[in-house]
């Protein structure tokens, strides 16, 4: 996130519901209303349950696998314990139960903004993946097979591996992607 406000789309079906929750939204500092028709990213989608849970469920899970929105608020007629578990396993962070509070709409609002504050300060790039390679005493090939790896991984994704091993240091990378054992063919 380059700025930091905080983009938000709603999705509720009562008109009444959505201007309740944009003034909700408009009256905390950080926040930004997208229309339906911009295809930026929402940082926070405020979606609502229809009447087919499972269909909606699955689009929640498309939206964050996808990164379309990194969180999202449900909003449900129904708080049958069922259903907020069943929330809680597809990734919503905030449930509301009709009728809505509004203070309750502001702390998670305010918990929202604490939490993007916290990553912000430990943002990362992730480059790559670990994978450990351990023998239970020396002399069983943990090298062999932690190099063998590394190469089998880099002809797959045609990268240049840092490899090693638990008992050795780091194998440096050469031309031929990873240095190899004697007797291994390409």
């Amino acid at each position: 996130m380059l700025d930091d406000t905080i983009r938000v789309r709603i999705e509720v079906k009562s008109p009444n519901l959505t201007s309740g929750l944009e003034e909700m939204v408009r009256s905390v500092q950080g926040f930004q209303m997208q229309s339906v028709d911009e295809s930026r990213q929402d940082d926070l989608l405020i979606f609502e349950l229809g009447n087919d849970n499972k269909k909606d469920f699955e689009l929640i899970r498309s939206l964050l696998d996808l990164g379309t929105t990194d969180e999202i608020f449900l909003i449900s007629r129904n708080s049958d314990p069922a259903l907020l578990l069943q929330a809680m396993r597809t990734g919503v962070n905030e449930f509301f139960s009709q009728p809505i509070k509004r203070d309750e709409v502001l702390e998670a609002l305010a918990r929202l903004k604490e939490r993007r504050a916290k990553l912000k300060g430990s943002e990362s790039v992730r480059l790559g993946k670990l994978i450990e390679v351990v023998g239970s005493k020396g002399g069983v090939g943990t090298t062999t097979i932690a190099t063998n790896l590394a190469a089998s991984l880099a002809e797959k994704e045609n990268a240049m591996p840092s490899c090693s091993a638990a008992n050795s240091a780091p194998i440096i990378p050469s031309s031929d992607n990873c240095t190899r054992p004697r007797g291994t063919a390409r």
